[in-house]
């Protein structure tokens, strides 16, 4: 006797001549026994196994199922019919007899129990080494019964669930029982089923049947529950639809089934209402179902004849033809439809429905006249009666006064008239309503000349067409066209307006004032703060506010110089400000854009000096509405410079306003050098540096990486980063924590410290084992291999065109080499970008990757900043078909950095929330997020940009990695990348971690 044990993999195992013991183990295995009377071992966790040639009365099963009941039940694998026994709740671990059935869960595991292989009934249980006839008979063998007398028969196919006993039912057609309490047999899931034929003669209509199941039982167990169920029916011998019950838990459940008229009824007809010479043909059929389709007819809101009824089927391919006689103005023309009496059954057969299929007005097509009147119960078309042809030579007009001239180039599109507009200039309306007259398919045009004397700055034009006319098709439609505009000679950039329906548009044209250098003076004091300014004017100049430590000095102010032309405005703010830090915002009030570099206003700070001083950072692009600021230094009297020295206790140290000396003690200190330059030392002790911009040029002597820790108090706008330099013959890191150079940090002696080492000292470059709320790793690529591995990442991004047409999905950009995941971004011949991307979302190959709550780091750089172009990391529902939620970790706007939050509205719609941040992309930064259930926070290299705890996510999320190109009209991310002389950037990835959340 052999024993023969497979591994946890899918094995095929062959047993011998002999009787055998054979275990599968885990894995989807296939058993043959062979000959000999072999025993087939069975536990929990073995999985979906198949047993080749089971010999009933000869092999036997043993099953270690604990408490649980195994049971059987016949079904198909790959096609076999056979038997499955479940020996496990989870019902994942099988064993499959195939083409064995009738059988027993008895007669498996004990040979003794089986029936003689001769006899009574012919089921064959047919393996690949034996043939054998079963003797038990087939108790529950399917029956035909027939109740009723007439021409109609309705067919129930019927089958149960036994158990101590058959289930009874009765069966009721319009409320009317028909023969009396039937007994089911045929088992549900045999493949077979009962048949009850019912004879009636029911009458055109809907009749409905109702089945009551009359002894419903329960033993506690899938295998001991009576149930009752109808396969399906047939009337006539046609399917009746939603006609299989379930009669399982409702004990009493219904169908309907229609008696249809003959078809023979429905001949198309002929029908003529009205008077008069023109004359409207409709084609009209229907669905018929419980009576034919009913309607009226209007033109103009007129009733034409009385009530109609349809007679032609749609399904037929004929139609009626209803033909209203009238005698209708030139114009356009409104006919309404009404359907009186829709039906329906619950079903595409049981279902009244009323179709134009097509119109005519004397004798020509009217186009959009095809009509489904399937929901819709009233709905329309239109036809014109058209005037005579006309000539339709351009005109020449003028209106207005003064020194200026704006021409307008109009033309039109005429149908049923000619195309009626107005005109204002800032709102005041020249001349009365005009009539276009050239046609626009004929290259001509009417000329209006407005004359006025405008003032310098943008003027709003707009054009007001006042009748809109379409019949259905491009040669019935009215249209005003604004072929384009010349102010004063010179053309007006995107002046060209296409009106295609009733309403307004507008364009601008800008008289342009002299941009001489201005003086300007706000404030009073002893102390001045002198601005250079310059701007980029285009439809009018830049404006301003400017505050000084949150107070607004002077009102709003307008820039004259121009950008680039080497001259400055000098706006001079006076004060009498404290020593300290003071932070000027300049608030750029009208940001202009017209879609090129040439039509964008713009403002430039170009300098700024304090008593006479140069205001070091003091340089700021306004490019966008909105404040950039930059900070000055009031320097303290020498008297005020302080000299700090703690104790062996954890000592809180705060500086001044001077050049203070700060020395912690043995404790672990916490120190603030506060304004001024100061120069700080921690001591032995474990201990913390806090700066805030504005702070200055700040040196610490002694700081210990791995044990020391800088805090920085932003508002999360700016990523702090360090250089190596030397000062005073001491090289060390210098650390940039705020937009200001007077702004820094030394850490002398210290080189090559990781900045996230620095703000965190338990930070390593190896993952970590787990700190506060996350625990360790639950996903980890680390890019040490030569491709990507399809089993983490299932999802490569490729062959498609992405949504704002700005560039394309290309595998090919995406590599793995030297330790790192490279994403290429490139710009080809065509004007339009290829990049790739991967996804963590699984596919039917690969599980991928999903989680809910944790900690991501992902760590990053680029190999240059790029207007309109960089990566996107991402988290997105793992769900197929579900957005939002989407949580972008990084994009990278404008060449900054960016962290948004997506959620649904009530409705499903995207909403969704940003925050940007300053940073080199160029250097290597771990990008993180702390998701948890009530708050989502964004950090870089451990710093917190941002924490949002409103419309947190709930719901299993993937990892995305992918390149980011922006369209021209995409402003919000800096446009288009074609102009800035960048043809290729790559995005490089040295790892990306996930953490478990530990709440």
């Amino acid at each position: 006797m052999s024993v023969i044990t497979g591994t946890s993999a899918k094995d095929t195992i062959q047993g011998t001549a002999g009787s055998d013991t054979i275990t599968g183990g885990a894995g989807a295995d296939l058993l043959t026994g062979g000959a000999g009377a072999d025993l087939f071992a069975f536990k929990k966790g073995d999985g979906a196994d198949t047993i080749t040639d089971f010999k009933l009365g000869t092999d036997r099963l043993s099953l270690s199922s604990g408490t649980y009941k195994p049971w059987i039940y016949e079904t198909s694998v790959n096609g076999v019919w056979g038997t499955s026994l479940v020996y496990n709740a989870s019902r994942m671990d099988t064993v499959f007899l195939p083409k064995m059935t009738g059988l027993k869960i008895d007669w498996l595991l004990d040979p003794k129990l089986a029936p003689s292989p001769t006899l009574s009934a012919t089921q064959s249980l047919t393996t690949q080494s034996l043939t054998t006839t079963a003797t038990v008979a087939p108790a529950f063998a399917p029956v035909a019964l027939t109740a009723g007398s007439g021409s109609d028969s309705l067919v129930l196919k019927i089958t149960q669930d036994a158990w101590n006993g058959s289930a009874q039912y009765v069966v009721k057609v319009d409320g009317v029982q028909i023969g009396g309490t039937f007994t089911a047999s045929a088992l549900h899931g045999s493949g077979q089923y009962d048949t009850l034929t019912l004879k009636g003669n029911w009458v055109v209509g809907t009749h409905k049947v109702e089945v009551t199941f009359l002894n419903d039982g329960w033993g506690g167990t899938a295998d001991t529950d009576r149930n009752l169920y109808v396969e399906g029916a047939t009337y006539n011998g046609k399917a009746v639809q939603s006609s299989a019950l379930d009669l399982t838990k409702v004990l009493q459940q219904s169908f309907s089934f229609v008696e249809e008229p003959p078809l023979s009824a429905f001949v198309p007809v002929h029908l003529t209402a009205g008077t008069g010479p023109d004359t409207l043909v409709l084609k009209l059929s229907q669905d018929a179902w419980q009576g034919s389709a009913q309607y009226i007819v209007k033109v103009d809101g007129v009733q034409v004849g009385g009530t109609f009824t349809a007679s032609a089927l749609h399904s037929s391919g004929q139609s009626d033809t209803l033909t209203l006689k009238g005698d209708w103005a030139v114009g356009t023309h409104k006919v309404e439809v009404t359907f009186l009496n829709d039906g329906w059954g619950g079903t595409a057969d049981t279902d009244r429905n009323l179709y134009i299929d097509s119109a005519s007005y004397n004798g020509k097509a009217i186009d959009g006249s095809t009509l489904a009147l399937t929901k819709l119960l009233q709905q329309n078309f239109t036809f014109v009666d058209q005037p005579p042809p006309s000539a339709f030579i351009p005109v020449n007009l003028t209106v207005g006064s003064g020194t200026d001239h704006l021409v307008l180039k109009i033309s039109q599109d005429a149908w049923a008239g000619s195309a009626q507009y107005t005109v204002t200039v800032d709102g005041v309306k020249f001349g009365g309503t005009f009539t276009a007259s050239a046609l626009h398919s004929s290259g001509q045009y009417d000329t209006l000349t407005l004359k006025g004397d405008w003032s310098a700055g943008t003027h709003k034009v707009e054009v007001n067409f006042l009748n809109d006319g379409w019949g259905g098709s491009a040669s019935t439609d009215r249209n005003l066209y604004v072929d384009g505009a010349i102010y004063n000679g010179k053309t007006v950039d995107a002046s060209s307006l296409s009106l295609g329906r009733t309403g307004i548009q507008a364009f601008n044209f800008v008289e342009q004032p002299s941009f001489a250098p201005v003086n300007l003076t706000a404030g009073t004091g002893t102390d001045s703060l002198v601005l250079k300014l310059s701007q980029q004017a285009w439809s009018g100049s830049a404006q301003y506010t400017v505050k000084v430590d949150g107070t607004q000095i002077g009102g709003t102010f307008t820039a004259s110089a121009l950008y680039g032309s080497g001259q400055f405005d000098t706006l001079t703010l006076k004060g009498d400000w404290v020593a300290g830090t003071h932070q000027v915002e300049v608030n750029f009030l009208n940001d202009g854009w017209g879609g090129s570099l040439a039509a964008d206003r713009n403002l430039y700070l170009d300098s700024a000096t304090y008593n006479g001083k140069a205001v070091a950072e003091s340089q700021l692009d306004l490019t966008a509405t909105g404040i950039k600021s930059f900070s000055f230094f009031e320097a303290p009297p020498p008297s005020a410079n302080l000299t700090l020295t703690g104790t062996a206790d954890a000592d809180t140290l705060t500086g001044k306003l001077g050049a203070d000396t700060i020395m912690g003690g043995a404790g672990n200190d916490t120190i603030t050098g506060d304004l001024g330059d100061d120069q700080l030392t921690g001591g032995s002790g474990a201990d913390v540096f806090k700066f805030t911009p504005g702070d200055g040029q700040d040196v610490i002597t002694d700081f210990k990486v791995g044990e020391d820790r800088l805090s920085f108090a932003t508002d999360g706008t700016y990523v702090a980063w360090g250089e190596t330099v030397t000062k005073g013959g001491v090289t060390g890191t210098l650390i940039h924590y705020g937009t200001s150079e007077g702004d820094g940090v030394f850490l002398a002696g210290v080189t090559g410290a990781a900045m996230n080492t620095l703000v965190d000292p338990n930070w390593s470059y190896a993952p970590l084992t787990g700190s506060g709320e996350f625990g360790g790793l639950v996903f980890q690529d680390e890019f040490s291999g030569t491709r990507v591995d399809s089993t983490k990442w299932p999802i490569s991004y490729g062959n498609a065109t992405y949504w704002n047409g700005a560039f394309r999905w290309d595998s090919s950009e995406v590599s793995v080499g030297n330790g790192a995941l490279n994403i290429g971004v490139s710009k080809q011949a065509d004007g339009i970008w290829t990049t790739g991307g991967i996804s963590t979302t699984p596919n039917q190959w690969n599980p991928g990757f999903s989680f809910m709550y944790g900690k991501v780091e992902i760590m990053a750089k680029v190999s240059e900043e790029v207007w309109g172009a960089g990566p996107c990391f991402l988290l997105w529902p793992s769900a197929d078909g579900v957005w939002p939620p989407e949580v972008d970790i990084l994009e990278t706007p404008k060449g900054g950095g960016m962290f948004t939050e997506h959620w649904a509205d009530a409705n499903g719609g995207d909403v969704f929330v940003t925050h940007s941040f300053e940073l080199d992309l160029t250097q290597w930064h771990v990008y993180g997020l702390e998701w948890t259930p009530d708050r989502l926070t964004m950090t870089v290299d451990g710093q917190v940009m941002k924490t949002y705890t409103d419309n947190i996510p709930h719901q299993m999320m993937t990892v995305g990695l992918q390149g980011h190109v922006g369209a021209a009209s995409e402003t919000w991310y800096g446009g288009s990348p074609n102009d800035t002389g960048v043809n290729h950037l790559d995005i490089s990835v040295d790892f990306v971690r996930v953490y478990d959340w530990l709440g």
